[in-house]
């Protein structure tokens, strides 16, 4: 998981960055993870100095946006990819050809 700032997260880092974005505590994580609340809390620290970000608030909206981000530039790629196949005709020719 990157940011816009050219550093990425560590896998542990975006695990806890997740939870963390979808409203649970520290402990709450530190337990589905099998961490203790101080390594959690640690690497938060990590993740918002890494993202630029000063809340689960701002968090959780990083966090969806680089997602929505993602998912667009996949559907458009997909969407190029299948369109000229889509109607069974070749693309298009330029007016050179």
């Amino acid at each position: 998981m990157a940011d816009g700032k050219g550093q990425g997260l560590t896998g542990g880092e975006g695990r806890i960055a997740l939870l963390a974005a979808r409203g649970l505590h520290n402990d709450e994580i530190a337990r589905e993870l099998e961490l203790s609340p101080k390594t959690v809390e640690w690497n938060l620290t990590r993740v918002y100095r890494k993202l630029g970000v000063r809340s689960r608030t701002e968090l959780a909206i990083r966090l969806n946006t680089s997602v929505k981000a993602t998912e667009h530039d996949a559907e458009r790629r997909q969407s190029a990819a299948v369109r000229p196949t889509q109607t069974g005709l070749p693309p298009p020719r330029g007016r050179d050809n």
